[in-house]
């Protein structure tokens, strides 16, 4: 990973990914490694990737969108610069252990209250 330009995460729509609430692993690896991606299009990928900026969102199936997200990315340093930090200021401020630890301790709070 710290050699690469742009993270691909391209998965096709089958199972949970397009309908369910989560990303991918590699998702949260890009973003603490603050490397640029290029993702499938699903609602959730939408909802952070593309709104928080920190990559693009293509259709997995479609090879010249796939192509031309990532050269958009390897052709202007400063877009990838962008995706960088956003994506590295997600992982350091909402997609961390600390912030899920709190969530998750909360929740057995609330399940084993007595």
């Amino acid at each position: 990973i710290c050699n690469s330009n742009v993270g691909l995460s391209l998965l096709k729509n089958i199972g949970q990914y397009d309908v369910g609430d989560n990303l991918s692993t590699k998702i949260y690896e890009y973003m603490a490694m603050g490397i640029p991606m290029v993702v499938s299009n699903f609602r959730m990928n939408k909802t952070i990737v593309e709104k928080e900026k920190c990559g693009i969102c293509v259709d997995p199936n479609n090879i010249e969108e796939i192509t031309n997200a990532i050269v958009s990315i390897c052709d202007n340093k400063d877009l990838a610069k962008e995706f960088s930090e956003n994506g590295r200021g997600l992982a350091l401020s909402k997609f961390n252990w600390e912030v899920d630890k709190k969530n998750l301790l909360k929740l057995y709070q609330d399940i084993f209250k007595c």
